[in-house]
């Protein structure tokens, strides 16, 4: 292959089986412009080649195929409601119905606290207030996970999502440029997390990432979004330069568990001086109000000074 790009190794089976579609993607290499610097810094995107090969969370995903060496993105994690979004109760409600259904009550769900916490842990949570037995509940958990996409998807309204202030603007800006890629870090299901996008039309900006049923702790997400980014993408990402993006306490919490940059939002349930209390590596109130703080915080640890500490710990 030509020196001047990287190659995906886990799809050498497919051409040693298909040589023509080599020669094609061979073909369409050699006509590839190369990509500029930007102004800030980061590699501009170009609709260049790109091979796209379908699957599953843990399969190829849909992948740009050929990178140029020496490319050093930035991972940004996201994280859904309260941050990029709110569904306005409907979520709530969708939980509320199916678990009813399955188990006769959702438990004491009027003052449940949902901020950071992963669907399935919800519900052993929300049964357990209930006293509905364990055993129970593990066994009948993935029907009511099911059943909650279903009815999530049948009762969300397009109209009744709200998206969080800047979101749109950054996920544009962040597409403007190829050493920037952006994944999801979600306590949401996969199914429930694409509902929820899909009524703001941002499921675009997210390929990949982890969700709530990938772990039974937050802070395993971060590295599974990071594993998966990699996997998708052909690309190395250094842990220097992952950032979870979120706005709860359990946001910053994972993301120091695991050596990778916290980036709190107010635009949740907590507070700005709740989050203070916490020491995130950077501190916004919007994505709009402050989005050339959030900007420059990127371009620091895009040039290897992450804007905070003398190099983040890797995991």
């Amino acid at each position: 292959m030509d020196k001047a790009v990287t190659w995906h190794p886990e799809l050498d089976p497919l051409f040693e089986r298909e040589p023509a579609l080599l020669d094609a993607v061979k073909t369409a290499l050699y006509m590839h412009p190369a990509r500029p610097a930007g102004g800030d810094g980061f590699v501009v995107a170009s609709s260049g080649l790109e091979v796209r090969f379908e699957g599953g969370e843990e399969e190829i995903f849909l992948t740009d195929v050929f990178r140029l060496n020496g490319l050093d993105p930035l991972l940004l994690a996201f994280d859904v409601d309260g941050t990029l979004l709110s569904s306005q109760g409907y979520a709530a409600r969708a939980f509320e119905e199916a678990l009813v259904k399955h188990f006769g009550t959702a438990g004491d769900i009027g003052a449940f606290s949902w901020s950071g916490k992963l669907d399935p842990n919800i519900v052993r949570e929300l049964l357990a207030s209930g006293r509905v037995p364990p055993d129970e509940v593990e066994r009948k958990l993935p029907a009511v996970l099911e059943d909650y996409e279903g009815i999530l998807e049948a009762t969300l309204p397009p109209g009744k999502v709200v998206l969080k202030e800047g979101v749109l603007e950054t996920l544009e800006r962040c597409k403007e440029f190829e050493d920037i890629l952006c994944v999801l870090c979600t306590g949401n299901i996969p199914g429930g997390a694409r509902v929820k996008l899909s009524r703001v039309d941002l499921n675009r900006y997210f390929p990949t990432g982890a969700f709530g049923s990938d772990g039974t702790a937050r802070a395993q997400l971060p590295p599974i979004a990071r594993r998966r980014a990699q996997r998708w993408w052909g690309l190395a990402i250094d842990p220097r330069k992952v950032f979870v993006i979120g706005d709860s306490p359990e946001d910053i919490k994972c993301a120091r568990a695991n050596g990778y940059w916290s980036v709190a939002v107010a635009s949740g349930l907590h507070p700005r001086e709740e989050l203070e209390t916490h020491r995130p590596d950077l501190l916004l109130d919007t994505l709009l109000k402050d989005e050339e703080k959030f900007w420059e915080f990127l371009k620091k640890a895009h040039a290897g000074n992450g804007g905070g500490e003398a190099g983040k710990p890797g995991s």
